[in-house]
């Protein structure tokens, strides 16, 4: 899920986008169903296009709401508006509740508005209505509930639910060199996970883009765990007011005491360092990693700083 960091609503822009090009396409199927030529044929198609970009921008807002309400710390206003409040949900569940959602309000709503715009009775429209919307939930349902399946277990999480999972680490057994002690250390797990964690403390995580399985409300990895899903950050026992920001695709070991370390330094000094280098300039956003007070983060990140406070009694 994007999550907007100026609130400048794009979840609307996109789905009023493609709603508008749709539309455009429905309206010429009128038009020329009626014989229509010149401006009334430019006519249907442009009132077709206002259809159609209202569908999408309606639609795309209901989905991402219905998602972020999923999220045991989401909710429906946050998602549908695209603040920086709103999480999201993944998994076959969250995404098929999603899907049906808003693909029977906008089959619905496409069904009768394009049905009025051919022409037909009040009637009609509202018949047609109720058909597009039976046919949109079912399969906006089953495709989304594909999709989330799919992008969940894509990041290591359950395909149904989309909870994230973690992993008990081995412990290996080493003699010191006089024999008289036996010191245990965590054997790092086969792999690419993204927090490993030898602290004697939990580590509390963000998920990335904010995507959490539908009983989630907060991401820990237990001592001696390891977590496989990708994260932007995590708090730890080293700071109460401070979270370590992880850049793209990195890794993360903590070490007693709350100290991070990368498990992929090149994270941070070769070609993913470069590309998050790029995709800063791109967006035009800071590229920036490593211990951050909230004040240096926006509002999605006010949760793992609370978990933060309370890692230490």
């Amino acid at each position: 899920m994007y999550t907007d960091p100026e609130g400048e609503f794009l979840n609307f822009v996109i789905g009023a986008v493609v709603g508008f090009v749709q539309g455009m396409i429905q309206g010429d199927q009128i038009a020329l169903a009626k014989g229509a030529t010149g401006w009334a044929r430019f006519g249907y198609i442009m009132a077709g296009a206002g259809i159609g970009a209202g569908i999408g921008a309606l639609t795309a807002g209901i989905g991402a709401g219905v998602s972020s309400a999923m999220a045991p710390t989401g909710t429906f206003a946050a998602g549908f508006m695209g603040t920086q409040a709103a999480v999201t949900t993944t998994g076959f569940i969250a995404g098929a509740a999603a899907g049906a959602a808003a693909g029977a309000v906008g089959g619905a709503l496409a069904g009768a508005g394009y049905s009025w715009l051919s022409g037909n009775s009040f009637e009609q429209g509202i018949l047609d209505g109720l058909k597009g919307g039976v046919i949109g939930g079912v399969t906006g349902g089953i495709i989304g509930g594909i999709m989330g399946g799919i992008d969940a277990a894509l990041d290591k999480r359950n395909f149904f639910t989309g909870n994230s999972k973690t992993y008990q680490l081995q412990r290996n057994q080493i003699a010191s060199a006089d024999g008289t002690m036996i010191y245990e250390e965590y054997i790092t797990p086969p792999g690419k996970p993204t927090v490993v964690n030898t602290d004697s403390y939990d580590v509390y995580y963000q998920p990335e883009g904010g995507r959490y399985g539908i009983d989630e409300t907060v991401g820990v990895v237990k001592p001696g765990y390891a977590h496989y899903s990708r994260i932007d950050g995590v708090a730890t026992s080293k700071y109460p007011d401070a979270v370590f920001k992880v850049p793209n695709w990195g890794r993360v070991k903590v070490l007693p005491g709350g100290d991070v370390v990368f498990l992929n330094p090149n994270t941070v000094s070769g070609m993913a360092h470069r590309a998050n280098i790029l995709s800063a300039v791109l967006t035009g956003q800071a590229y920036e990693y490593g211990w951050m007070p909230l004040s240096k983060l926006d509002s999605g990140w006010a949760e793992l700083f609370r978990m933060a406070l309370i890692i230490k009694p």
